[in-house]
Formats: structure tokens, C-alpha cells, sequence
């Protein structure tokens, strides 16, 4: 048993690792963006700045609202295909996204 338990072990610590990985990445980033937003809200209270209705501090909640849930949305409906999109396909109409966002924001 001295070795092949030992290499099952491993293995086993590495599968672990690797889904550990996953999950503390996901939610650490969860956790970024809800620390940013309240930080934004905090320092704008603490400067008195006003930016009138709908706003909490820097934020405007109405964005916030609808940036929200359309990731939300957008992330349960992409759940149904995860694997199911080839790599290839992925990538291009993700850079094909950015290009659009990156369009419009030059041109407002």
C-alpha cells in the first residue's frame, strides 16, 4: 500500500487544491465588488458630497440596480451552456463584446 496510497493521496490534496482554488477566487471577487461599493458610499459621506436623488454617495443606485441584475440574469442563462460553447467561439465573441463596449464608450 506504501506508494499507490500515497499517489492516491495526492492526487486527491491536488483535486482539492485546484477546486479550492475555484471557489476562494470566486469568492474573493464577489467580495471586491461589494467592499468597492461600499467604500465609494463611505467616502462620499465623509466628503458631504451630494449628488441628489438616487445616488448613495458615488453610486447610483438605479445603475447599480440594473448592472445587478442583468449579471444576475446574464449568469443563470449562460449557465445552461457552460462546455457546450466551443473555446474558439467563446473568445471571438467575447473580444467582439469588448470591441462594441469599447465603441460606444469613445463615442459618447
Amino acid at each position: 500500500m506504501g506508494g499507490a496510497g500515497l499517489l492516491n493521496f495526492r492526487r486527491s490534496d491536488h483535486r482539492v487544491y485546484v477546486l479550492l482554488k475555484q471557489h476562494c477566487t470566486k469568492l474573493c471577487t464577489t467580495l471586491q465588488t461589494k467592499a468597492a461599493t461600499a467604500t465609494y458610499v463611505a467616502l462620499a459621506w465623509r466628503q458631504g458630497a451630494t449628488l441628489g436623488p438616487g445616488h448613495a454617495g458615488y453610486v447610483d443606485l438605479l445603475a447599480f440596480a440594473v448592472l445587478a441584475g442583468g449579471s444576475w440574469a446574464g449568469i443563470r442563462l449562460a449557465a445552461r451552456w457552460i462546455g457546450r460553447i466551443p473555446d474558439r467561439v467563446h473568445a471571438v465573441t467575447y473580444l467582439a463584446l469588448l470591441t462594441m463596449v469599447l465603441a460606444v464608450m469613445l463615442a459618447v
